[in-house]
């Protein structure tokens, strides 16, 4: 019989038990009785449409999904049901089991039809007056289909599963097949759900009847339908978290691609199950777990790069976590130089460039100056850090403030407030520079530096108690040198200053009474 389908067309007889065998009966005698039920249930269901050749074609794909006294022969969606024998003893289908019927029931019917594939779904085309007409057999109104019921019958066809997922179904028109490409179809769907079961040896048999149907000029095609199943199947086992078996079927759908270009698409799949077992499984891994989880994947170019990006953006976290914003911050750049897809490539340079910010507001804390020159190396703004980077800059400003007013560099520490926007407690900066300017002064014996100095302080806060101790402190070590070099002119206005930041000491009359005195 393969030998027949290989090389031969089908008469309609020929397509029933071709189609009938598929998973269903092997029984000689049960296998005529079954093609006898199911030829006459389509006679009758043939016998029902109009003979005009416009409108047989609508009517007969309608009368499929109709009860016609009994259960419809189409009757509910189910993706796994893709033979015949499906439909005709449970009336469920899916897009191949559906064109493989719409296709025998139209040939009774005298009507030109023909299979189409597509890498995730199939159809028929029939030819109504010289004009080809598409058929989406998985819908009673899918004759002549417009775009929106096409679009409709493919997406259901697609596998559901988590994102992120890579489709796989460019070409939205398809490609037209003989009758054995279809069975070839058939066939392949059933090995490879066959293996998903654990059935080898019934996969290797029904895998070479693939093999053996599908026509040279069709292979791409068919394999294609190949790689949709098994990513379909990959798809439901990541959605019950069944991450190695993911993988292996994912890996088989990479294995089954038939050109570079579907290659590169199975491959981010490969990438997306990889790294959701990663953020699965990562907390339970240690370091070294860690940093091998993508050299498995080392054969897959278009998987490695991302799966290691994700991998150091993790590592990255942990030695955030363990206070490392250096080491933190230089695996980041290194993820954002392993990523392979732009989509990646574009979210590890978002991360590096967000480790760089939290990095250089870090080392601000210690060395200000260092930290300022590489913040402004760090090229130009990044629009979606405009907070965060915006929110280091016044940490980094801030630092530098207070190094400079720590050090007494006031004049460094105005032109830092006057450029910066938002530094808290600048009032405070400014005048605590001042003051310890002006010990610094008073140490070095310029007293009237000194005492400028601590003035401008006390303006600057006026209420800081502190500032006005200070002061008073200064004026009366002043006055006492100036008292006892018979100065006491030039100590009277100092006293007057002194007696009113601090009422309280009796130095300053002591003075003033003791230069009377004299």
């Amino acid at each position: 019989m393969l030998d027949d389908l290989a090389h031969h067309p089908s008469d309609l007889a020929s397509m029933l038990r071709d189609a009938l065998i598929i998973g269903g009966e092997t029984n000689p005698a049960e296998l005529d009785s079954e093609v006898r039920s199911v030829d006459a249930r389509l006679a009758a269901i043939v016998a029902s449409v109009p003979p005009e050749t416009s409108a047989r074609g609508r009517a007969l794909l309608e009368a499929l999904f109709d009860a016609h006294g009994g259960r419809p022969l189409l009757q509910s969606y189910d993706a796994g049901a893709t033979t015949l024998h499906d439909v005709v003893t449970t009336g469920r289908f899916n897009c191949v089991s559906a064109t493989t019927l719409y296709l025998i029931a139209a040939r009774r019917a005298g009507i030109d039809g023909r299979p189409v594939l597509l890498p995730s779904h199939a159809r028929a085309v029939v030819l109504v007056n010289g004009r080809k007409v598409v058929v989406e057999t998985t819908t009673p109104n899918g004759f002549d289909a417009p775009p929106d019921v096409s679009r409709a019958a493919m997406e259901r066809a697609k596998p559901r599963g988590p994102r992120p997922r890579v489709d796989l179904y460019a070409n939205e028109e398809g490609t037209e097949v003989d009758w054995r490409a279809l069975l070839a179809v058939t066939y392949g769907n059933l090995g490879i759900m066959a293996e998903d079961h654990g059935e080898t040896a019934l996969a290797a048999s029904l895998l070479a009847r693939e093999a053996v149907l599908t026509p040279p000029a069709q292979v791409t095609v068919v394999r294609m339908q190949q790689v949709s199943l098994l990513t379909e199947l990959a798809t439901r086992a990541l959605g019950a978290r069944r991450f190695d078996e993911a993988l292996a079927l994912a890996r088989r759908a990479d294995a089954a691609s038939p050109d570079g270009a579907s290659k590169r698409r199975t491959e981010q799949n490969i990438a997306a199950i990889a790294s959701q077992k990663l953020l699965a499984e990562e907390p339970q891994m240690n370091d070294a777990a860690l940093e091998a989880f993508a050299d498995p994947l080392r054969a897959y170019a278009g998987a490695y790069g991302d799966v290691r990006a994700l991998v150091l953006t993790l590592d990255a976290r942990r030695k955030l976590q363990h206070g490392d914003v250096d080491g933190s911050s230089a695996r980041l750049r290194e993820a954002a130089g392993a990523a392979t897809s732009s989509d990646v490539r574009g979210q590890t340079s978002h991360n590096a460039r967000l480790g760089e910010v939290n990095r250089i507001a870090r080392l601000s804390a210690t060395d200000p100056e260092a930290a300022w020159i590489e913040w402004q190396r760090r090229g130009p703004p990044d629009e979606t850090l405009a907070e965060v980077e915006s929110a280091a800059a016044r940490v980094i400003e801030e630092n530098r403030a207070i190094q400079f007013s720590n050090r007494g560099a006031c004049s460094e520490l105005d032109s830092v407030i006057g450029s910066a926007v938002g530094i808290r407690q600048a009032d405070t900066l400014r005048s605590s520079c001042h003051a310890r300017h002006a010990l610094a002064l008073s140490d070095r014996g310029d007293a009237t530096g000194a005492l400028d100095e601590m003035r401008l302080a006390v303006r600057i806060q006026p209420g800081d108690a502190t500032h006005k101790k200070n002061l008073a402190a200064l004026i009366e070590k002043e006055i006492d040198r100036l008292v006892r070099g018979a100065r006491c002119d030039v100590a009277a206005p100092l006293m007057v200053e002194g007696r009113s930041l601090d009422p309280a000491t009796t130095f300053f009359d002591e003075a003033a009474a003791f230069c009377r005195a004299r």
